[in-house]
């Protein structure tokens, strides 16, 4: 499976480096440390790659974690774990409003931490097995969620896919051999060098295709196929 890619905000600096040092010993990347709302704000419109965040009650500035965990629901619909020092009533359903995976006593306990994370991306990986195809290519595999693939066209030797998320992966291999491999019909190649999810085509003008907010033009060879 992909590493995922886990963002903190923690504004404690040496908590936020034994996190990170913990979760990325256990397997996953860390996709940076943000200390208040602006830096996690920062981090998150500039990393589309971002799989969850490690969101600590208190931060610094005027705005908490409760605002960013308002700002994941509304904008980015990324999963999130609070890191509390407050256990009472009152502020654990303040947090329950907000929906959040789970939420940690601090001082955090690393076995729990890690298997939280384990747990949410098992359970996520189950819901979506349908969804997510194992795309093996010689000793590599690659993870590819089909629901949000858009489309994926060559780049030299390597092929790249793109979702709607906004996520990318490069993987070496050709064409032919990923569409030999994919286990549907839903992906059409419109010319040389470029494969569509036929599902996520939103326009055709002519031999012009339009996928989410890219277009491509069809060759002749190909257009039959759209």
């Amino acid at each position: 499976m992909e590493k995922k890619n886990i963002l903190i905000v923690e504004d404690e600096v040496l908590i936020a480096m034994t996190i990170r040092d913990t979760i990325t010993t256990h397997g996953y990347n860390c996709a940076g440390l943000a200390i208040s709302y602006e830096d996690a704000i920062n981090l998150l419109k500039n990393d589309s790659t971002i799989d969850f965040v490690l969101l600590d009650v208190t931060i610094s500035g005027v705005l908490t974690g409760i605002d960013i965990a308002r700002k994941l629901n509304a904008d980015y619909q990324i999963p999130f774990i609070y890191l509390t020092s407050y256990t009472d009533s009152n502020t654990i359903n303040k947090l329950r409003n907000t929906k959040p995976v789970g939420y940690l006593p601090k001082p955090i306990n690393d076995f729990a931490l890690t298997t939280m994370l384990d747990l949410y991306f098992d359970e996520l990986l189950e819901k979506n097995k349908e969804k997510v195809f194992n795309l093996k290519i010689g000793k590599n595999s690659y993870i590819l969620n089909l629901e949000l693939l858009l489309f994926f066209k060559v780049d030299h030797v390597y092929v790249e896919f793109y979702f709607s998320d906004g996520k990318k992966i490069m993987v070496r291999a050709s064409l032919s051999t990923i569409l030999d491999l994919l286990p549907t019909d839903n992906f059409i190649r419109i010319n040389r060098s470029t494969v569509v999810n036929k599902l996520k085509i939103t326009k055709k003008i002519g031999k012009k295709i339009f996928v989410g907010k890219s277009d491509f033009v069809a060759s002749s060879n190909y257009i039959k196929n759209v």
